[in-house]
């Protein structure tokens, strides 16, 4: 029956299993691998993961496109060719512009409680300036200020101190941070309020320290909110979460779930690290971390 199927130009038992056996890559790549989502991870994974990850998408093409389409997935092969040429190394993604001023602007960040502040410190000991945008959005929410009044007006009851000042209503800050941190979209109104003060503060701070020779920018949330162009050089201070985690319920005396609620209001050091150009690494004690400010020129 094949010899006469082949003869009269029907298909072969041949041709009809390597016809199954293409359908059935097609059909494995359409359920395991989308092509929409495999085409987007293929330059996802060259900017993020490691390259053994990419291993992954050779097997997604070739099932994709069987044994007798082999072109496209030659793209997927060079980029894997390409990125192993590099040493099998992590890729980093873009960092954003910096300061080309002739004045030396050390950004410095990290998560919350990752102990920015006793960096801080320790830079001030050489006798440079450091601006802290903890200490400006505080100030922009102060007493009396116009920023106070914006948030009363906005949150009223929810954010005023109990009992009520003599002078009028007065702010709870306690109560403001419970709300932010639990409310994105509050977090976000706040921010769009605080951090446009806090920029003006630091030009006016950088106007006055013009002619300092180094400047230390304290900004917790420098990546977040784009500020890498205010800097020379980014130093992260880097510490596990779990330590971040214990240090800031002790600080501030919050639950477990509060203390959560605000390290994910940030973006993870996982992030950051990629971005930064010094690791000041604080997971020991303090005698270790003077040790290792006291490396970084």
């Amino acid at each position: 029956m094949a010899a006469a199927d082949k003869q009269a130009g029907g298909p072969t038992s041949d041709a009809l299993d390597r016809a199954e056996a293409i359908a059935l890559c097609r059909q494995l790549a359409g359920v395991s691998f989308p092509w929409d989502i495999t085409r987007s991870l293929e330059l996802a994974l060259l900017k993020t993961f490691c390259v053994p990850t990419i291993s992954v998408l050779l097997v997604a093409e070739l099932l994709r496109h069987g044994p007798d389409s082999p072109a496209d997935f030659l793209y997927v092969l060079s980029t894997f060719v390409a990125a192993a040429s590099l040493g099998w190394q992590r890729l980093r993604p873009p960092r954003g512009p910096r300061w080309s001023g002739s004045q030396r602007r050390i950004g410095l960040t990290g998560g919350i409680a990752s102990g920015k502040s006793s960096v801080a410190a320790l830079l001030g000991q050489r006798g440079w300036p450091v601006l802290d945008a903890d200490r400006y959005a505080r100030e922009a929410l102060a007493p009396g200020s116009a920023g106070e009044r914006a948030v009363l007006e906005h949150w009223g009851a929810l954010v005023e101190a109990r009992p009520p000042a003599p002078s009028g209503p007065a702010l709870d800050r306690a109560a403001l941070g419970r709300i932010v941190f639990a409310d994105a979209a509050e977090r976000r109104w706040l921010e769009a309020l605080v951090h446009p003060l806090v920029r003006q503060r630091f030009a006016a701070e950088l106007e006055h320290l013009a002619a300092e020779p180094v400047v230390v920018l304290m900004i917790p949330l420098l990546f977040e909110a784009g500020l890498e162009a205010l800097c020379s050089e980014v130093w992260l201070v880097d510490c596990d979460e779990e330590q971040q985690l214990q240090r800031l319920m002790a600080r501030n005396g919050l639950s477990e779930a509060e203390a959560r609620e605000r390290i994910a209001a940030q973006w993870p050091m996982a992030r950051k690290r990629s971005l930064a150009d010094r690791l000041i690494d604080n997971r020991g004690p303090a005698e270790e971390l003077a040790a290792a400010v006291k490396l970084s020129p």
